[in-house]
């Protein structure tokens, strides 16, 4: 049998990417932690974690982590049947997502979500890593442009997200005559390939090709194009009310990037995923473009 305490010690770690802020979630002292993934890793007989900053979990950690979830989230809905899920109760999904939905059309379930009393724990990352969280034990469902499905989870297509190349008006009429290899975007950060999946769509360019910034984060997008210093790459959903209002014009009209999102999940029959999944499915029926 497994000591909860000690699993729930790894999670904690591997989900705040270090000891010292898995302490401080927990409310132990970093030490009682450390002794806690020494203990366990005893018991296993084999390393649990890469002491890698952030710290990662073996193949051995991730396994354990991915168990300690399903449990958690079989207890709670358990837990749930018992109480017939008063108002004092909570169940609580751990999702990775990409900053795009974040930022666009993901908010809207999160009323219905709580409706249901789910509160939802979210990270953030690109929408190509996010795959990745789920691998890693640390979610227990993510948002993500890889189709492929992880063991013990399941796949299910969301729709696909437009993305299109905006700037100023000023801006526009600066740059709008030149090359794209001359021109200024933005990129959000080393891992963001959107920029570069569209130019290379519409114009052939590779990465180093043309000027960018770094920016990683959404709003600084839509602030850094209404500046005039770059266009930005963003989705249509974002845009659409600064093109309407004339704030910003199409860099290219017309032309469109579309990205795919899939929603990877926990294999487990459970109320608290089967409602989430229902929801996600219902908000992207609406503001994605179906496949």
């Amino acid at each position: 049998m497994f000591d909860y305490k000690l699993l729930a010690a790894l999670a904690e770690v591997v989900q705040q990417g270090s000891f010292e802020r898995a302490a401080q979630s927990l409310s132990i002292t970093q030490s009682a932690v450390s002794q806690r993934i020494k203990l366990l890793e005893q018991r296993i007989g084999r390393p649990l974690l890469i002491r890698s900053t952030p710290v990662q979990p073996t193949a051995e950690g991730r396994k354990l982590i991915q168990h300690a979830r399903q449990v958690q989230l079989m207890e709670s809905d358990l837990l749930g049947e018992f109480t017939q899920l008063t108002s004092d109760i909570y169940q609580t999904l751990y999702i990775a997502v990409n900053a795009d939905s974040l930022a666009t059309w993901l908010p809207s379930a999160f009323s219905e979500l709580f409706q249901h009393n789910i509160l939802i724990k979210l990270l953030v990352d690109d929408q190509e890593i996010t795959h990745e969280y789920l691998k890693n034990g640390m979610v227990e469902a993510c948002i993500s442009t890889c189709e492929k499905t992880h063991q013990g989870c399941k796949s299910e297509l969301l729709g696909s997200m437009e993305y299109v190349a905006v700037a100023s008006p000023v801006f526009f009429e600066k740059y709008g005559h030149l090359p794209f290899r001359q021109i200024p975007t933005i990129e959000y950060d080393q891992n963001d390939n959107l920029a570069n999946a569209f130019l290379k769509k519409h114009f052939g360019l590779e990465p180093g090709q043309y000027p960018a910034h770094k920016l990683p984060s959404v709003q600084a997008f839509m602030d850094a194009a209404l500046s005039g210093i770059a266009y930005a790459i963003v989705p249509e959903l974002q845009a659409t009310p600064y093109l309407n209002s004339g704030e910003m014009v199409e860099m290219v009209p017309g032309k469109r990037l579309s990205i795919p999102l899939y929603w990877h999940y926990l294999r487990l029959e459970t109320s608290i995923l089967k409602q989430t999944t229902k929801i996600i499915h219902k908000k992207a029926q609406i503001y994605l473009k179906p496949n």
